[in-house]
Order: structure tokens, then C-alpha cells, then sequence
């Protein structure tokens, strides 16, 4: 009994850790690290990168010699015959005797190979494999810089999402004061039931807003867990941040996220025209064997068997003849690839850096709104703050009260969305910019 008390003491001490792990709050750089270890489409491409380093190292290994051991039996149920003059027994010249040559049993065993002395055709499949598994590890590289953008926008989203889950929830809290105060001016006979009437439908549009409010926030919960390969089932909770990202004065294109990749599409798409072009290069093997051949008139060789060694060493030279009907369309096939691979680099860093300028254009634009958005907010607070003392005085007019809480609601919710144009056109400078590259797997 004892035993089952401590197991329940431990499971709940480990519960009770286990919540308050994951309770605490994250900060970004965490959320990041964790999306890292994570993300399901993340790993996938790094077991691609693992897949392509050993397709680059079976590669290799077909430069290697190609050594294999043989041994077979074979059981001759009709044994050749061959014709031989009848004078090498005596026999009357001219004529011919039928002597079987060989026993039932023929039994061999040995060893061959195979060594690559001149192949540019492989030596080629091994640079184009050793220049796929730089092009999988850029990928993944590329790839993570992409999802650790994404990361931040839904991070600073769901950022700011609690920032107005909690004005909402303030704005109706103290819209629930005046709210009462007007019922008690209608107690007085001071006020009509249309004003409380009114004053009522305020109130429920503050709380049908504090319930959209919570409602985003949650969606942009389930969006970051997505990013980051989070449980759905599991609390997230991420600590309060900064929300003013600076920008980049000048563009570098040596810095852009997916520069690597593009390089080395340009230089695969070179490679692969090398490759047909040398394609009907001769081919230069070295070839040995070492084979033992017995014969035997029963199945089985019985110890002190003799066998009959035989060896050979040479050269093999091909000349792949049927490439030249085929080579000249191919190099111009893959020449014409290699030109477009070029074009697409060249597309790329020009939207790239016309991308960027854009964005610093909107992060201006939207850090100058920000301030007139500010001072608007405070124009519409101390409003609501006149309209409650108006209110106290006994100075009731619905319609701007009404008024001065949707002006509230209205820039609010502006200031919000610019705030997030703002970060947004941030984060994507800074992705441009290959900022986050210390993150990186």
C-alpha cells in the first residue's frame, strides 16, 4: 500500500513539473530552436540531405574495383563429342573417330575483376552527386531561414493578438462601469430606458469583440504550434518582446537566404551539360581472373582432386559509338538548361532586391502611421474619460458615448494591424537580409 502511495506522490510531482514546463512562457529564440529540432517538413528535408550523401558515396564506389568470387557445378547428361583423325590411334588416314571429351561432373571456382582505369563518364556522375549533396544541405539550409521568418510573423502576431485580447477585455471592464452607472441614473429617473437600452447593446458589442479577440488569438496559437511542430494538444505561452525590429539600410545580394541554392542549380545545370558532352570518351577497363576447373565422373569432389588452374590479365578499350548519333543534341539540350538556369539566378536576385526596397518603403510608411495612430488612441481615451464625467454630472448623450467607444475599437484595431504591416515588412528585410542564418541547422 505503501508502494502505490509513493508511485502516486512521484506521478504527481512530475505532472505538477511537467505543467510548469509547459506553462512558462517562451521567448522567441526558444520558439526558434524548438521549431528546429521540430518541424516535420524541416526534418524531412534533412533526411533528404542524408539520402543524397549516400547516393554521393555509392557513387564513389562504383570507381572502385569490381572483385567477385564465382564457383558453379555443371552436369553434362549427354557429354560433347568431337571428331578426331583416326591416325593419333592408328587408325587408317582419312578417317575420322568421335572421342567424348570431358566427365559428367564439371565443377570451377575463382576470382575476377574489374578496375576503371579512364571513365570521364563516372568520374562526372561522382561530381554531379558531390554537387547534389551541397545542393540538399543548401536546401535545408534555405529552407530553415524560411520557416524561422514564418516563426517570427505568427510569433509577433499572436504578440500582439494578446496585446488586444487584453484592451478588449479592459474596454469592457470599463465600459462595464459606465454601463452600471447609467442604470443607476435610470433608477434616479435621470435617464430612459432607451438609454439603457442603448447602453446595454455597447456593452455587448464591447463583449462579442472581446470574444472575436480571443477567438484570433487562439486561431494564431494554432498557426505558431504549426510552424514550430508544437502539440495542439499541449499549452503554449510565449513571454512579452519588443515589437519595434530595425531595419536595413542597403541591400547586399551575398546575403540573401536561397543565394547558395541558386549558385549551385546554375553550376548543377553546368555539370550535366560536362556530363553529355563527355559522354563518348572512350572507357579504359583492367581486367584479371584466376579460375580452378575440375571434372569428375560422381557429384562431390573428393579430397586430392585435381584441379586445373588457368589466369588471364588485360586491357578492355570501348568506344561508345552510339553516343555520337545522340551527343550533339543532348549538349545543346543541356547547354540551353544551363543559359536558363543563369537567367532564373539573375531573375531571382532582381526580385529579391526589388522585394526588399519595397519592404523598407512599407516599414517606413507604416512607422510613420504608427506615431499619428498613437496620438489618435489618446485623443479617443481621454474622449471616453469625458464622456464618463459628463456622464457623472448627469450629462447623458448615447451618442457620443457610442461614439467615442467605436473611435476607440476603430483606431485600436488600426493601430494593431499596422503594428503587424510593420513587423511584417521587418522580418521580411531581415529574412532578405539572411539576418537569422545563426539559428541554422
Amino acid at each position: 500500500m505503501k508502494r502505490i502511495f509513493k508511485c502516486i506522490a512521484v506521478l504527481l510531482l512530475l505532472t505538477a513539473k511537467w505543467l510548469s514546463v509547459a506553462s512558462q512562457p517562451l521567448p522567441l529564440d526558444s520558439c526558434i530552436r524548438y521549431t528546429l529540432e521540430h518541424n516535420k517538413a524541416l526534418l524531412a528535408r534533412t533526411k533528404n540531405r542524408t539520402i543524397e550523401s549516400y547516393k554521393r558515396k555509392t557513387t564513389q564506389l562504383a570507381l572502385y574495383p569490381d572483385v567477385q568470387f564465382t564457383s558453379g557445378v555443371d552436369y553434362y547428361w549427354k557429354i560433347p563429342v568431337q571428331m578426331f583423325p583416326a591416325e593419333i590411334i592408328g587408325g587408317q588416314a582419312g578417317s575420322f573417330i568421335p572421342i567424348r571429351l570431358g566427365l559428367p561432373y564439371t565443377g570451377n571456382y575463382g576470382i575476377t575483376a574489374d578496375a576503371n582505369l579512364v571513365d570521364v563518364e563516372k568520374w562526372q556522375r561522382v561530381k554531379l552527386a558531390l554537387l547534389q549533396e551541397k545542393l540538399a544541405n543548401a536546401s535545408v539550409q534555405s529552407y530553415a531561414r524560411e520557416l524561422i521568418k514564418n516563426v517570427k510573423l505568427s510569433y509577433y502576431q499572436v504578440l500582439l493578438l494578446q496585446r488586444s485580447v487584453a484592451l478588449s477585455d479592459s474596454l469592457y471592464r470599463n465600459y462595464v462601469q459606465i454601463n452600471t452607472l447609467i442604470q443607476q441614473k435610470y433608477d434616479e429617473g435621470i435617464a430612459d430606458k432607451i438609454t439603457v437600452n442603448q447602453s446595454a447593446n455597447i456593452l455587448s458589442e464591447r463583449l462579442d469583440r472581446l470574444i472575436k479577440a480571443k477567438t484570433q488569438l487562439e486561431v494564431a496559437f494554432l498557426n505558431l504550434k504549426v510552424w514550430m511542430g508544437y502539440p495542439f494538444d499541449k499549452a503554449l505561452s510565449i513571454s512579452e518582446e519588443n515589437t519595434h525590429i530595425p531595419g536595413y539600410a542597403h541591400f547586399e545580394e551575398n546575403r540573401l537566404p536561397a543565394l547558395e541554392v541558386e549558385q549551385l542549380k546554375v553550376e548543377n545545370a553546368y555539370r550535366l551539360m560536362k556530363a553529355a558532352s563527355n559522354s563518348w570518351y572512350p572507357r579504359l577497363k583492367l581486367q584479371a581472373g584466376y579460375t580452378k576447373t575440375g571434372y569428375s565422373e560422381q557429384l562431390g569432389f573428393a579430397p586430392g582432386f585435381d584441379w586445373f588452374p588457368s589466369g588471364y590479365l588485360g586491357l578492355k578499350l570501348q568506344f561508345p559509338l552510339s553516343a555520337f548519333y545522340r551527343m550533339g543534341a543532348q549538349v545543346q539540350e543541356h547547354k540551353a538548361a544551363w543559359e536558363q538556369s543563369k537567367i532564373h539566378y539573375q531573375l531571382y536576385v532582381e526580385q529579391a532586391q526589388k522585394d526588399f526596397y519595397e519592404q523598407k518603403a512599407l516599414a517606413a510608411q507604416y512607422e510613420a502611421i504608427l506615431h499619428n495612430n498613437e496620438k489618435a488612441i489618446e485623443r479617443a481615451r481621454e474622449s471616453e474619460r469625458l464622456t464618463l464625467q459628463k456622464l457623472q454630472d448627469n450629462i447623458i448623450d448615447m451618442t457620443q458615448i457610442k461614439q467615442a467607444s467605436d473611435d476607440l475599437y476603430r483606431l485600436q484595431e488600426l493601430y494593431n494591424n499596422n503594428r503587424l504591416n510593420y513587423i511584417s515588412a521587418a522580418i521580411q528585410m531581415e529574412y532578405l537580409q539572411h539576418k537569422n542564418s545563426s539559428n541554422e541547422q
